[in-house]
């Protein structure tokens, strides 16, 4: 009869809808040995309702989180319920940020599921927060079976963030942990364009400490005879100091940043 009013009575008015999801302590109790079945329903629920219009009293993505928990925590398998939840059903910033709490908990539950941490990343990167994004994206990466495009395009995430010297630091850990050698040289011909960036920036540092200033260019420090050559930008069109970033020290960046993997 549930199931038959998930799938059929979809036309039916607000004031007849049923938003209703019960404790999750009484839902485990009162399924007996039925739990799979239930939580696949609250699953089938969550999903037909991803693109439902909602009664303004009823608070959209809390609504299909409860649903999407239901059917995590009945069926522990479910993982999809967490991707649904976590990564499709937000739409902006506040629900982003209920995605991560719900991602946070199911991992509890998951704690060796690569897939939690990289959702969580994933989260974090909407937000524009890409230190997080790179803290949950290292989680992923340490865990058995994730693919190796999270452990190599982490560097993505300490540029944009501003943190080359603890991307440095990652690669360099990283490389002692590999056995492929496709993989590994991959691996270092990205540290070695962090490392360049790495080294212009310091090179800025040290123009501030001499002159009281930062230079309007890179080409300020060839002038000064603090590098001999801009190195060449590996992944992008040339390194170039970027002095409108929200912060009174300029930083050095490429011009189109490698994305890819």
């Amino acid at each position: 009869m549930f199931f038959s009013y998930l799938t059929e009575n979809r036309a039916k008015a607000d004031k007849q809808k049923f938003y209703f999801v019960p404790d999750l302590k009484y839902l485990s109790l009162a399924s007996a040995t039925h739990k799979t079945f239930l939580g696949y329903l609250f699953f089938i629920r969550g999903i037909l309702d991803l693109n439902e219009p909602f009664p303004i009293s009823i608070n959209r993505m809390d609504y299909l989180l409860a649903n999407f928990k239901a059917a995590g925590a009945l069926e522990p398998e479910l993982t999809r319920a967490y991707f649904f939840g976590g990564v499709v059903a937000g739409k902006n910033q506040k629900d982003s940020l209920k995605a991560i709490a719900f991602l946070k908990d199911g991992s509890q539950q998951k704690p060796g599921n690569w897939k939690f941490p990289f959702w969580i990343g994933l989260n974090y990167l909407q937000l524009g927060d890409y230190s997080r994004a790179a803290e949950y994206y290292q989680k992923a990466a340490q865990l058995p079976g994730s693919p190796n495009y999270i452990k190599t395009n982490l560097i993505f995430f300490y540029y944009k963030s501003g943190e080359v010297n603890q991307g440095i630091a990652y690669l360099q850990s990283l490389i002692l942990s590999l056995d492929d050698k496709k993989i590994i040289e991959l691996v270092k011909f990205k540290l070695d364009w962090l490392q360049r960036l790495a080294m212009l920036e310091e090179k800025v540092r040290q123009y501030y400490e001499l002159y009281g200033k930062y230079p309007q260019d890179l080409e300020e420090l060839k002038a000064q005879g603090l590098i001999s050559q801009i190195p060449e930008d590996s992944f992008g069109q040339g390194f170039y100091l970027d002095k409108s970033a929200d912060s009174t020290r300029p930083r050095v960046k490429s011009r189109k940043v490698w994305q890819g993997n």
